[in-house]
């Protein structure tokens, strides 16, 4: 193998090699001896910098375009590692972007963008904006479907709250079943504090000024409460409705009140006045 052709495979084989981690392409510049005035680099092609080494093209423009601003040189690559570039005064016009600057060397590129990205924003959003209102005309018509489909998303919605609250309420429930039987246990042993329950309450919560939630706890206590802990047969199975006497008196019922039987006639001075009663018979008239 001539060493023409050595030197050929071995240019190759520098494009080969793998890239490092997190590095694709590179930001780089240089300038040629015939370029430079006033200067004469003896032996030199010229001068090479390089900037950095970046994950993709996107980073890479952007730390160009950055160079350009903060230096005013008119002239930035970017290279993907592991490739040769060219050392030329004149470039391809197909691989030129030109970076527009202000008079202050400002990129006026990220000023049009900016303003184009704001209109493009704004009518979006207007677009947004007339769709919604659209859509809400839409939802008060009972024939649309936008009608239904709120209807039907509110529904699943309040589906999910139902769903949440009946476990709270299953929850509380269960809680308040086991506070009411420890409650009873404790009550069998000293009912005397079913009768002073209030009263102590009152006596604690009062002077730190806290009456609302006594007047709550107190309303609580009478509505439910305090039957659940301490049964209270209702008036009605406490009083026997036969044992209610003239002038609103009651009288427990007991086992020497007997109602009127078969044995123990009504008295006949207890019966209505029969006098004006009449009986009729067929056939037979008046009697």
């Amino acid at each position: 193998m001539d060493a023409n052709k050595l030197k050929l495979n071995s240019l190759k084989g520098l494009t080969k090699v793998p890239f490092p981690p997190h590095q694709e392409y590179f930001v780089w510049t240089y300038v040629l001896n015939s370029d430079i005035k006033n200067q004469k680099l003896e032996g030199d092609y010229g001068l090479v910098i390089c900037f950095g080494a970046y994950p993709n093209k996107d980073k890479a423009d952007e730390r160009a375009k950055q160079i350009i601003e903060l230096t005013e040189y008119d002239t930035i690559h970017v290279t993907r590692l592991c490739s040769f570039a060219s050392l030329m005064s004149k470039f391809d016009k197909a691989t030129v972007r030109m970076v527009m600057t202000d008079t202050k060397g400002k990129i006026t590129e990220y000023e049009a963008q900016a303003e184009r990205k704001m209109a493009e924003d704004e009518q979006k959003k207007e677009e947004i904006n007339a769709a919604i209102a659209k859509e809400r005309e839409e939802e008060l018509d009972p024939d649309s479907f936008e009608y239904f489909r709120v209807q039907a998303v509110h529904a699943a919605f309040n589906l999910k709250s139902i769903n949440f609250y009946e476990e709270q309420l299953t929850k509380a429930k269960e809680k308040y079943n086991e506070r009411v039987k420890k409650a009873k246990e404790h009550y069998e042993k000293h009912p005397e504090s079913e009768t002073t329950f209030l009263s102590k309450l009152r006596a604690k919560l009062e002077p730190r000024d806290e009456m609302a939630v006594f007047d709550n706890i107190e309303s609580l206590w009478k509505s439910k409460v305090q039957q659940d802990i301490v049964y209270l047969p209702p008036l009605a199975k406490v009083l026997d409705p036969l044992s209610v006497k003239e002038g609103g008196i009651f009288k427990s019922s007991s086992k020497e009140d007997k109602s009127p039987t078969k044995e123990d006639p009504t008295p006949l001075n207890d019966l209505p006045d029969q006098s004006e009663w009449s009986v009729y018979h067929k056939g037979k008239g008046k009697k």
